[in-house]
């Protein structure tokens, strides 16, 4: 009789540590998830309205036509012009009505171009304040959104060396994760292949 209890015994100890140890082991395993990805509200500017003093001006073009309202960062941007440059993105001050305007560059560093120009077209507050504008994938690749008519099947362009995402699709967000399908050439025949974006900018 005492050769079966012990028996019993052991069998139920040994049910019980199993049991114990599978919802600890759930939650090990559940606990390693995709990174969240990083938004950033783009804004060259102090609460002053003066230039942040961490971006870094790296030229100064002049403007050759006005620059127009909105950019594609939405309607709080502008697209402006200089010879051959288009700048896409541009920002200026809160409530400025004249140049100069800010342009990102060479993201995510903290480059920007100053382009001067005169009289500031007034916001043309149709659509989106802010948009996703500039995407960095998951591999460090930046492909920026293209704001307008163009060969890609994007609208974001990438500029990668061969066999790396060519142009990008609108990215989707899912609780704060952001994917993207990108294909690594330009053509309708290319397959797209998901990507997790790790900084979006709008």
């Amino acid at each position: 009789m005492s050769i079966v209890l012990t028996f019993v015994a052991f069998v139920v100890a040994t049910c019980s540590s199993t049991a114990e140890a599978s919802p600890s082991n759930a939650r090990t395993h559940n606990s390693v998830a995709t990174p969240a990805t990083k938004v950033v509200t783009y804004n060259p500017f102090t609460p002053t309205g003066t230039l942040e003093p961490t971006l870094k001006v790296v030229a100064v073009k002049s403007g050759v036509t006005p620059c127009q309202s909105s950019g594609a960062a939405g309607w709080s941007s502008f697209r402006c012009f200089t010879n051959p440059e288009i700048y896409d993105p541009c920002f200026a001050p809160p409530s400025a009505t004249t140049g100069p305007v800010y342009c990102p560059v060479l993201l995510p560093r903290r480059d920007v171009v100053e382009v001067r120009t005169g009289q500031l077209p007034p916001l043309f507050k149709g659509g989106s304040e802010y948009r996703p504008w500039a995407l960095e994938l998951s591999d460090g690749q930046v492909c920026e959104f293209v704001n307008a008519a163009w060969g890609g099947l994007g609208p974001f362009g990438c500029v990668s060396p061969p066999g790396k995402a060519a142009d990008c699709r609108v990215p989707t967000a899912n609780y704060g994760r952001w994917t993207t399908l990108c294909q690594k050439t330009e053509k309708l025949g290319s397959p797209f292949t998901e990507y997790r974006v790790s900084i979006l900018w709008k």
